[in-house]
């Protein structure tokens, strides 16, 4: 089994980006002696890294593609700077909701129009008079609550 090489760095977390098939995940970027953000970095998902808030700097120790030991340092000094990383962080979550939100509500339109599939045959199967019927029963039903 290889040893994975681990070097201590320091990282400031982007915050909250939105990954491929609407996952979440958390990005950090390498810092150098200057506090200037270097290529190098990684994201990760949020299940692997839940305490990364847009714009502190942490500890952490780094190899090619993972990460361990994740300590908060300091906040990081530039105030401009993490503003727009806590909106942009703000902004992607916002996003991330809504596409949930969109997908919940595809789905459940789904199971709606499923759900009535028997319902629309027989409407369409029956002579005015029984449509009139049915129309009759469903509204009753749903008058009564009992759904």
């Amino acid at each position: 089994m290889v040893e994975e090489k681990f070097k201590s760095v320091e990282l400031l977390c982007r915050g909250f980006v939105i990954l491929v098939g609407n996952k979440k995940g958390v990005e950090y970027v390498v810092l150098n002696e200057k506090e200037e953000e270097t290529n190098e970095g990684m994201i990760f998902s949020v299940k692997k890294s839940t305490k990364g808030y847009p714009g502190d700097i942490y500890d952490a120790e780094l190899s090619e593609d993972s990460m361990r030991g994740l300590k908060f340092n300091r906040p990081f000094n530039d105030k401009e700077r993490v503003a727009v990383l806590q909106i942009r962080s703000s902004a992607n979550q916002i996003e991330h909701q809504a596409k949930s939100q969109q997908k919940k509500a595809e789905l459940n339109d789904d199971a709606v129009y499923d759900l009535l599939k028997p319902l629309r045959t027989a409407y369409r199967s029956t002579n005015s008079l029984g449509k009139s019927a049915l129309i009759a029963r469903v509204i009753n039903i749903m008058q009564s609550n009992r759904l």
